[in-house]
């Protein structure tokens, strides 16, 4: 089984050729064709987090409108708690 290019398999002594080729760069339309198809895929990625950070924000604009909602809710219940204990209490002093 080969190693990947790169990596040398355990026990095996590097050869002159395999350091040569790992040192040596590809041909200049072999590099352009991998940095275009690299170029793709970062953009694809990008693009990806782009949309889930959008979402991501969408979905915590919502979690804020809703703690919002509740704390106001709470606020009031009990304000509307304490003014029927006041009064309560006010009768029977």
């Amino acid at each position: 089984m080969a190693a990947p290019m790169g990596f040398v398999q355990r026990g095996a002594v590097p050869s002159q050729a395999t350091l040569v080729e790992d040192v040596m760069p590809d041909s200049a339309p072999e590099t352009s064709a991998r940095l275009d198809t690299h170029e793709a895929v970062c953009a694809e990625r990008y693009g990806n987090l782009v949309r889930l950070i959008e979402g991501t924000a969408h979905r915590v604009g919502r979690l804020e409108v809703l703690v919002v909602i509740v704390a106001g809710s709470m606020i009031v219940g009990m304000a509307g708690l304490i003014i029927t204990l006041a009064l309560k209490l006010g009768r029977a002093a």
